[in-house]
């Protein structure tokens, strides 16, 4: 699997060598969904169900998507859209990581689908750490940011 890094200008200062294991910056991943334009959400997630996925995938998932299940279940907005718990089609963080898995099986065994793009079948995965990386179907792993919070104020500010 190759790793391939990049910073973009909001990250100029950031050290992803300095990233300890299971943390991630302490934007508040709530108060940044709140904040979308046009949300909409489905049914929060009980822990029950939380753990269910966890299992069914094999990992665990970081806290901040947690606490977004926990509170918002799946997302859509005009600026971003969040797979998550949800019985809707296209939704779902388990069975849509499974499809990833099933077309691209070189996909780090820690990795979710969070997102998707709508152009040349890139996801966008966070890993049990924390940290956000846009997956290409060419097998190859591109960091893009420290956490869910800080991924979706990127896209929020590249969409204006």
């Amino acid at each position: 699997m190759k790793f391939k890094e990049f910073k973009n200008s909001e990250q100029a200062d950031y050290d992803v060598a300095n990233i300890k294991e299971g943390t991630t910056d302490n934007d508040n991943i709530i108060s940044t969904i709140k904040s979308l334009r046009g949300l909409r959400s489905l049914t929060p997630a009980t822990n029950d169900e939380i753990a269910e996925a966890e299992k069914q995938l094999a990992l665990l998932f970081c806290e901040d998507f947690k606490q977004y299940l926990s509170e918002f279940g799946a997302i859509y907005s005009e600026e971003v859209e969040l797979k998550g718990i949800a019985k809707t089609k296209g939704y779902n963080v388990v069975e849509f990581t499974n499809m990833v898995r099933e077309v691209s099986p070189t996909i780090p065994k820690d990795f979710y689908v969070v997102s998707e793009t709508e152009y040349n079948h890139i996801v966008i995965c966070q890993n049990e750490k924390g940290l956000i990386y846009e997956w290409r179907n060419n097998d190859n792993a591109v960091y893009v940011s420290p956490s869910l919070a800080q991924y979706i104020k990127t896209k929020k500010k590249n969409l204006k």
